[in-house]
């Protein structure tokens, strides 16, 4: 199924992000999990940044402009890299 492909191809370019790439990229996810939850209060996307590069500021647009469900499904891959990269961060 589409969907399904989609997320093992989000899984996928997740696993080639180097470390740093892929912490700036969850700070980013934070930052727009905490913009949503802010809710009617809330700016339309995060707003840029002129300390950071144009494409982090794009992606930071990006993220905003996910239906809820896709955004749910990001969070579901950043964490599920979070697991693969650490391991012993969740602990059953």
């Amino acid at each position: 199924d589409a969907v399904e492909a989609n997320s093992e191809a989000s899984k996928q370019r997740m696993g080639r992000l180097n470390q740093q790439q892929f912490t700036v990229f969850t700070i980013d996810l934070i930052d727009e999990i905490l913009r949503r939850r802010d809710g009617a209060n809330a700016s339309a996307h995060l707003p840029a940044r002129q300390d950071f590069h144009p494409k982090r500021n794009q992606t930071r647009q990006k993220l905003a402009s996910l239906a809820i469900l896709n955004f749910k499904k990001m969070a579901c891959d950043v964490f599920f890299e979070l697991e693969r990269r650490f391991p012993n961060l969740v602990q059953e």
